[in-house]
């Protein structure tokens, strides 16, 4: 799989802060959702020539499961995940994505998934 790198027009707000435009950033997830669903094909899970990058795709939504997520970034270009720590609830989606900086035992789920549109992550 070969990685690709685009530039990403921005637009600075009065605080200064620079963010993309709110059509940009949905173009850019779908082409993002296009290019997992693409290099995944009908497997649930691939690993690509990048050491550490794990492509994903559920068509249906998952029973929670325990497990220990280690020290990653979880984007989900399409779909939604529910991650569970604890008490505390984290939705995955298109807008959230979740980070850990160490290994950490969650409950985790896909909840929001279909054949005509899979949760596809990253």
């Amino acid at each position: 799989m070969g990685v690709e790198v685009s530039a990403v027009v921005t637009v600075k707000h009065r605080s200064g802060e620079a963010s993309l435009l709110p059509d940009q950033a949905h173009e850019l997830r779908a082409e993002l959702a296009r290019k997992i669903a693409l290099s995944v094909g009908s497997e649930e899970i691939r690993a690509t020539d990048i050491p550490g990058l794990t492509l994903g795709r559920r068509t249906a939504t998952t029973a929670p499961c325990s497990m220990t997520y280690e020290p990653s970034v979880i984007f989900i270009a399409q779909g939604r995940k529910r991650v569970e720590l604890g008490r505390n609830i984290f939705i995955c989606d298109e807008s959230r994505f979740l980070l850990t900086s160490l290994d950490l035992p969650v409950v985790s789920r896909v909840i929001e998934a279909s054949e005509a549109v899979p949760c596809l992550a990253l």
